[in-house]
């Protein structure tokens, strides 16, 4: 069964190497800087990953909100060949009910578990194009970039090799879905050539509104025994709104928490005294005229195990 390109993983579903774009342009690099991963390959000879597994903690930032927050944690398990994909997430008990804790998928449906009884099956819609050779759903360390070439070339897509260390495919906008509510502008997919491996996906967006959307996805690697091992990603949302909204002529507003003017504790208490104190638990920045805003999510691996599988996770999609 062929799908359509779907840049997403099963839970963001909005996914770098670090090498092809500056560090400094990456949101939320500090985090995989203070959190290192740790990385269990007993074998790393084998140089192909056949199974993969790994906490996921997945946060998001919005600069108009100017807080992080921790929006879901599961146990990510994949077992992966040349010709598909099972994927299976555990969530953690913090973040679900007692029902519908784990979610397995493979190329025809999706399951939703229950104790690990299967509560439902969802068959997942035959698609137009099958692109897996691009590397999107399978990006966990190296991909066979003279792959990615040839099969781009046989579709005519546009590949551009003119950078140094980069190779960029232009995927055109008829191989994916429009409707009503967004029209798709541009698809590209980064690859570092050194690495091999993706290093950026971004694909632009135009809604009815006018609100332009651009996605771009870094997925994040760090080297094992010199193979690189994807160790999360950075994914960061820009949403342009076409205009300015009426009635907010004149309105004072912050971009940020270091523009808002400091008072002393003395002007604080008697200001309290008056009862002209009041605390802003969501502090919303920027215009309140202006829609647009950035928001980053992060996914971040820990306790990852590679080639390390128990086979019974699967057994139930399998049967």
């Amino acid at each position: 069964m062929k799908k359509r390109m779907c840049f997403c993983s099963l839970v963001l579903f909005v996914f770098v190497s670090c090498n092809q774009v500056a560090q400094k342009e990456i949101p939320g690099m500090e985090m995989f800087e203070e959190n290192p991963t740790t990385i269990n390959w007993e074998n790393p000879n084998e140089k192909v990953l056949e199974t993969f597994q790994a906490d996921v903690s997945v946060f998001s930032m919005n600069n108009r909100e100017g807080t992080s927050v921790l929006r879901t944690k599961y146990r990510l398990s994949l077992k992966m060949d040349d010709k598909n994909i099972l994927s299976r997430l555990d969530f953690s008990d913090e973040f679900v009910g007692e029902n519908l804790r784990t979610v397995i998928t493979n190329e025809e449906e999706i399951l939703l578990l229950s104790s690990n009884q299967v509560e439902y099956r969802i068959p997942l819609q035959e698609e137009l194009s099958d692109f897996s050779f691009l590397g999107i759903d399978n990006a966990y360390s190296r991909i066979n970039l003279e792959t990615v070439k040839k099969e781009s070339l046989k579709l005519s897509f546009d590949i551009n090799e003119k950078e140094k260390q980069k190779m960029i495919i232009n995927i055109p906008n008829h191989y994916f879905l429009n409707n009503q509510v967004e029209t798709r502008l541009s698809t590209q997919v980064m690859y570092d050539t050194t690495q091999e491996t993706i290093a950026q996906i971004e694909y632009v967006s135009i809604h009815q509104d006018g609100t332009e959307v651009t996605t771009t996805i870094y997925p994040m690697y760090e080297e094992k025994d010199g193979i690189p091992i994807k160790i999360g990603s950075v994914t960061v949302v820009d949403s342009k709104a076409a205009g300015l909204l009426e009635g907010f002529e004149g309105v004072e507003y912050f971009n940020s928490i270091d523009e808002i003017p400091e008072i002393s504790d003395e002007e604080l208490e008697a200001l309290a005294e008056l009862g002209e104190i009041e605390e802003v638990e969501n502090m919303k920045y920027g215009n309140p005229a202006d829609l647009s805003y950035q928001e980053t999510i992060i996914e971040m691996y820990n306790d990852i195990e590679i080639n390390n599988l128990d086979e019974d996770l699967f057994k139930i999609i399998e049967e």
